[in-house]
């Protein structure tokens, strides 16, 4: 009896000692999962470049074209000067005062003159009134192409330029139309060259334009 109590005992500490054992495995924390690795960014994305801005008008060759002689309006409202030689003076109706072209007809400088409701002060040619210029500009042509605005400042005083292309009777023109106010006097010196010659003859509308010489208005005298 007493050695069977002892194997029953030594049973029991068996069995216990062998569950104990597979609890403790049972209970023991799994290991701790590996940390993946931090997910590499995408690069930032690459932003465009900058839209070149259109270079400001060049100062123009005080020689190109040769000799130059001045043309004095009638009234007394403006002078400007044109090439003596293969240049021929075209008369003015409307609103056109004046032109000036080549024999060959590639280019063609125009004076064109439009009274303001009210006199603008220097401070007043701005971008609000260069907006208002390219609107009429598209109205009177509605075939103008890459229609570009800015501000520029000559001996003239400040002024519009518009710089576009258009369709013309012997191919597409370039054209730069200067609007160039003066108290409630408007105008409007207009440059114009066949696209495939205006490399050739740039230097001599940009001498033109340049020499153009309004009155000043009877009222700052």
């Amino acid at each position: 009896m007493r050695r069977e109590l002892c194997v029953g005992v030594a049973l029991v500490a068996l069995t216990f000692g062998v569950g104990a054992s597979r609890a403790g495995a049972q209970i023991r924390p799994p290991d701790r999962p590996a940390i993946p690795d931090r997910p590499k960014l995408p690069d930032a994305p690459k932003l465009p470049d900058a839209p070149k801005l259109p270079d400001r008008p060049k100062t123009p060759d005080r020689s190109a074209g040769g000799k130059f002689q001045t043309f004095k309006d009638p009234s007394g409202r403006f002078t400007i000067d044109y090439p003596a030689k293969n240049w021929r003076v075209i008369s003015g109706g409307g609103s056109l005062l004046v032109g000036f072209t080549q024999k060959d007809g590639d280019a063609s400088v125009l004076v064109d003159y439009t009274k303001l409701q009210l006199a603008l002060s220097a401070n007043e040619i701005d971008d609000g009134f260069a907006g208002l210029e390219v609107q009429i500009l598209k109205e009177r042509q509605p075939a103008a192409q890459q229609v570009k605005s800015s501000l520029v400042t000559s001996d003239a005083g400040r002024r519009v330029l518009l710089q576009y292309a258009r369709p013309g009777a012997t191919g597409v023109e370039e054209v730069a139309q200067h609007s160039i106010p003066m108290g409630a006097d408007l105008y409007r010196v207009v440059a114009i060259v066949r696209a495939d010659r205006a490399a050739k003859t740039q230097a001599i509308l940009a001498r033109i334009v340049e020499s153009f010489a309004p009155a000043a208005p009877p009222n700052s005298r």
